[in-house]
């Protein structure tokens, strides 16, 4: 057998399944709830620049450059206020747009800032940007789509271009046809793929060759994903003497993508990430359908919604035939204690030495030590075709996306860096608790006292290669000067040369950072690298440490502010009713407990430590056992 083999592995996380009684207020992870919506906000203007978004007067985007869209934020269905200002400019400040925009429940829409006023001044004087933007609302249609599936929909709002455009192809046949400005237009569905696409003037002259306004280029469009086309006017930010009220002659178009949903009756989404630095770029597919089309190091896809709870992934080499050689296959199956895990990440990664090989292995690598609750199990495939001269591997992980607290945000890690065994996440900067939205400065970052060691304050314990992400506490949203990976099993920690700086955590954002790449090598493209990945969090985590459940034969148990009975009423719970279990006071008298409340928000307080039973792994836990948290 060749020695250029490609080994499949795929690890399957095993995580201990939630007790199935008294979920009468607790949502299952990733459940929107009934009256909550998804709302995300897109930069569309080039003539602006960056932007800070603020959503019912809290900033929750900063710096959204053009092009880019925030994540999807869950919150309460009906009407919020929406306003976006430039970069650091004071809250109370005129904003650039704002609207108030009304959230059904269980929709999803996406508000898109476009530039509607082009007034230029002498370029002595700054150019006016107050109210010179106005925002777009789209109900995106995120329904279930079939595998391999891709679903396509575009708004023109190019203000003073054509009166009609098609999105299409440059030889001018059209797969969105006849889009008027500033007016909503519905979606196509598109097999899965490569399309070379265009922009084309649709407005109704007689002319035998449609002329195009802009050339898209070479896109992939991967399944189970929506995909939006905004086509705006091609301003520039610079004020130009002479042009007053002039308009762009030509258009921009930026495209964004979103996840779709899973179907109703079961399923679980699944996103890829390709992280093997010298793999050649591939075509991925699922059940022989295919997914992601010319995916290259460090790309990666939305969460795909799969049907069922079994299936086969198949490589072939860009560009392939669905009948084209296989150069890598394997089955993986989510068993039943773990479909309460419904976010999954398929990792494309280098293989470490004991993966790479020679001849299958029908069980468990003998060095590998017996699998333990959350522990992985490996199944190692081995063929007879490699990924060009890589040895690879792919790793089927769990993603926990929970819900924060309110004004906190996570970090993850995940280590798909060949050559390291085992790398942490850390921190030089605190952040202060957040202060009145009058007051918010353009930084929240407060410097220590003295400045930490190198590499600074630890958030992550290690993150082993090809495994589950560490995770931290939750921690005060801000902004943060930089985030380091470093080796903690030296002293010191030896600090790598990559690092993310200038981050800046929203509250209620999940993020997952994957460090990538090669360790040996200093600089190019396959050098060390981190790719930060969003998701609001939603739901309660189905890896909680300790588990409680209400235990009352009273009318009710009450959840309180503070560990006594003195202090404000959060909510009733019922007998029965679970929460997660985040610890005790000192005198071991009150658990503190957070849960999800039946409208979907996320609550915590304090309950009486006689009316809770705790759990961990589904053993029996001590209140004196649990960790001591502050009130």
């Amino acid at each position: 057998m060749s020695k250029k083999l490609l080994a499949l592995v795929i690890a399957l996380w095993m995580i201990l399944s939630l007790t199935s009684a008294g979920l009468g207020v607790v949502l299952a992870q990733n459940s929107a709830g009934v009256n909550t919506g998804s709302l995300r906000i897109a930069n569309a203007a080039p003539g602006i620049g960056p932007l800070d978004v603020f959503l019912d007067n809290e900033r929750v985007s900063f710096s959204l450059q053009p092009g880019d869209a925030t994540t999807y934020f869950v919150i309460p269905a009906g009407r919020h206020a929406l306003a976006v200002r430039p970069v650091n400019a004071d809250p109370l400040s005129a904003p650039v747009a704002d609207l108030l925009i009304d959230l059904p429940p269980n929709g999803s829409q996406t508000a898109v800032i476009y530039q509607r006023q082009f007034s230029q001044l002498d370029s002595a004087f700054p150019t006016p940007i107050e109210q010179s933007c106005s925002i777009f609302v789209i109900n995106d249609d995120r329904s279930p789509i079939e595998l391999g599936t891709s679903r396509i929909t575009a708004a023109h709002l190019a203000v003073g271009t054509s009166s009609a455009i098609s999105i299409g192809y440059p030889s001018g046949e059209a797969l969105l046809y006849r889009i008027g400005p500033e007016q909503p237009f519905g979606t196509i569905d598109v097999p899965a793929g490569s399309y070379s696409l265009a922009v084309i003037d649709n407005d109704g002259l007689p002319n035998p060759t449609l002329p195009l306004l802009d050339r898209l280029g070479e896109r992939q469009l991967y399944s189970s994903t929506l995909y939006t086309m905004l086509v705006v006017p091609n301003a520039t930010p610079s004020a130009v003497a002479g042009q007053v009220g002039q308009l762009p002659t030509d258009v921009t178009t930026y495209v964004l993508s979103a996840p779709l949903e899973p179907p109703p009756d079961g399923g679980l989404r699944l996103r890829l990430i390709h992280a093997a630095y010298d793999a050649a770029v591939v075509d991925i597919y699922i059940d022989e359908r295919l997914v992601a089309s010319r995916m290259g190091f460090r790309e990666f896809t939305e969460y795909l919604g799969l049907s069922a709870y079994s299936h086969e992934v198949s490589i072939r080499r860009y560009p392939s035939r669905p009948n084209g050689p296989v150069i890598g296959r394997a089955k993986f199956t989510v068993t039943p204690e773990n479909r309460s895990q419904i976010t999954w990440t398929l990792l494309l990664r280098n293989a470490s030495a004991d993966e790479a090989l020679p001849t299958a292995t029908p069980a468990l690598n003998a060095a590998q030590p017996t699998p333990q609750p959350n522990s992985p199990v490996l199944v190692t495939i081995t063929n007879d075709l490699t990924i060009a001269d890589s040895q690879v591997v792919l790793t089927l992980l769990p993603d926990n996306l929970a819900r924060t607290e309110r004004d906190f945000s996570r970090v993850r890690l995940l280590n798909a860096a060949n050559g390291i065994q085992g790398v942490s996440l850390y921190t030089d900067t605190r952040v202060n608790p957040p202060v009145l939205a009058t007051a918010v400065p353009s930084s929240l970052v407060s410097p220590t006292a003295t400045p930490p060691p190198a590499p600074g304050f630890l958030l992550t314990q290690p993150a082993l290669f090809g495994a589950e992400a560490a995770e931290s506490d939750e921690l005060r949203s801000g902004l943060y000067r930089a985030f380091r990976f470093a080796i903690p099993f030296t002293d010191p920690p030896f600090v790598l040369n990559t690092e993310v700086t200038n981050q800046q955590l929203v509250p209620g954002i999940v993020y997952t950072f994957v460090l990538m790449g090669n360790a040996a090598v200093n600089t190019g493209e396959t050098a060390l690298q981190a790719v930060v990945l969003q998701d609001y969090g939603t739901g309660l985590s189905i890896r909680r440490e300790y588990n409680g459940i209400v235990r009352t034969t009273g009318s009710g148990v009450n959840v309180r502010t503070q560990p006594n009975q003195q202090s404000g009423l959060v909510i009733t719970l019922e007998n029965g009713d679970e929460v997660e279990v985040l610890g005790r006071n000192s005198t071991s008298e009150w658990v503190r407990v957070r849960f999800i409340n039946s409208d979907g928000t996320l609550l915590n307080g304090w309950i009486f430590a006689q009316l809770v039973s705790v759990t961990r792994l589904d053993v029996p836990i001590r209140i004196q056992d649990l960790p001591v948290v502050a009130s």
